[in-house]
This record gives C-alpha cells, sequence and structure tokens, in this order.
C-alpha cells in the first residue's frame, strides 16, 4: 500500500512540474529540480531510497519524453521566448535570470554606499525611501516607484539590519523548535523552495497572497501532532 502510495506521489509531483514547465516561467524550471532533488533525498522511504530515487529518474525521463512528443510545438516556442529576452537584456545572462532585479539590487547598493548612516544601517530607509532613491539613481523618476524583487534586499534596505532579524530570526526560530517527525520533511521542502524563491524573485515575505502559504509552513512546525484528535 505504501509502495502504491510512493508511485502515486511521483506520478502526480512530475505531472506538476509538466504543468508549471508549458508556463515557460524562468523560476519553473529552477524550482522543479530543487523539487524533485528534495523529495528524492527527504521524503521517499530511506529504506527503498535508491528503488524510489530510479522512478523518480525513470517517471522523468518518460516525462520528458511524452512532452518532446505531444508538446514540441509548445516547447519549441518556450525556447524561442526565453531566446528572446536573453536577447532583450543584450545576452546578459545574469540580468536575464534575475529579470533586470540585478539592475535595480546595483541602484539600490550605491545609494547606500554614497548615503550611508548608521540609522539607515539598522533601521532602512522604509519602503517609500528605499524605492525613491532607487529610481533616483535610475533616472526614472516620476515614474511608478519598484522594489527590487529580492525580498531579502528589499528587507533590508526598507527596514535595517533590525528588519531582517525580526523576519528571518523569527523564521529560524520556528523551524529549529520544529518536532522531530516524518510530516517535518514536507515542510522543510517547502520552506526551502520558497526561501530560495523569495531571494530569487521575491513576492514572499512582502507580497499578502504569498505570506499565506509562508504561513501555513510555519504552522506545519509547530504543530506536533501527525494527526489532529477531535
Amino acid at each position: 500500500m505504501k509502495y502504491k502510495k510512493n508511485i502515486l506521489n511521483i506520478v502526480s509531483l512530475l505531472g506538476m512540474i509538466v504543468v508549471l514547465f508549458l508556463l515557460g516561467a524562468k523560476s519553473v524550471y529552477v524550482l522543479s529540480l530543487l523539487i524533485i532533488i528534495l523529495y528524492s533525498f527527504m521524503e521517499l522511504d530511506k529504506k527503498t531510497a535508491k528503488k524510489n530515487l530510479i522512478y523518480v529518474l525513470g517517471a522523468l525521463v518518460l516525462i520528458v519524453f511524452i512532452m518532446f512528443i505531444f508538446f514540441s510545438d509548445s516547447l519549441r516556442d518556450i525556447v524561442n521566448r526565453q531566446l528572446f529576452f536573453i536577447q532583450t537584456r543584450g545576452n546578459n545572462i545574469i540580468n536575464y535570470l534575475l529579470s533586470a532585479r540585478d539592475t535595480y539590487l546595483n541602484a539600490a547598493i550605491e545609494g547606500f554606499g554614497q548615503n550611508f548612516s548608521l540609522r539607515r544601517l539598522v533601521v532602512g530607509l522604509g519602503p517609500f525611501g528605499a524605492r525613491s532613491e532607487i529610481a533616483s539613481y535610475l533616472g526614472i523618476e516620476g515614474t511608478t516607484l519598484k522594489t527590487i524583487e529580492m525580498d531579502f534586499f528589499d528587507i533590508f534596505f526598507n527596514y535595517g539590519i533590525y528588519g531582517l532579524v525580526m523576519t528571518y530570526g523569527l523564521v529560524s526560530k520556528i523551524i529549529m523548535k520544529r518536532p522531530s517527525n516524518k510530516r517535518c520533511n514536507l515542510y522543510i521542502i517547502s520552506m526551502v523552495i520558497l526561501l530560495v524563491y523569495s531571494i530569487l524573485g521575491g513576492h514572499v515575505f512582502t507580497e499578502a497572497m504569498s505570506i499565506t502559504f509562508l504561513n501555513m509552513c510555519l504552522l506545519g512546525f509547530i504543530c506536533k501532532e501527525d494527526k489532529v484528535v477531535s
């Protein structure tokens, strides 16, 4: 029964990855690979880990083959779309991978260095002040003010070291005090994915909708029982 459940979970996982791949978003490629690696090493039963890993890789090869057979046109469009974006970024791979976030990050770092103060280091400039400074250094005043869209740096430039300690310190404390049961592996996988995405793509700690998923992961660590007794 447990064996069949593992196979069903693997098929479901790979099926979701196929759907995400067809969306054509860059973050999907990194996160899909991360999901497979983490799932293979943390969620699968240790006694049958090698066998299950073979099933995961075999199913992945099968899924890739099926995608090339039935979705070849869509895959070609995805590749052409990404090549177009690389060209529009001047063939700058870092700028392409970060969707120009590095441009805003460089402007924020330049502003921080030239206008450094102890108060700014500790509590930041606030959201409006940080965005306005970035716009000033990029020469785009008068337009819609944008964040860097990389949570770690947005929190630092907005709220300083105090903001980083309050945000990541609380999350780290909850994770460190998690109960030692297998169910927590699922939440660890989810948390790692959320943290990686928040650093590279933003909108996890700073957006109401995304932080809901973060809170669900943290609640999973807090719960000490595998089953809820009514």
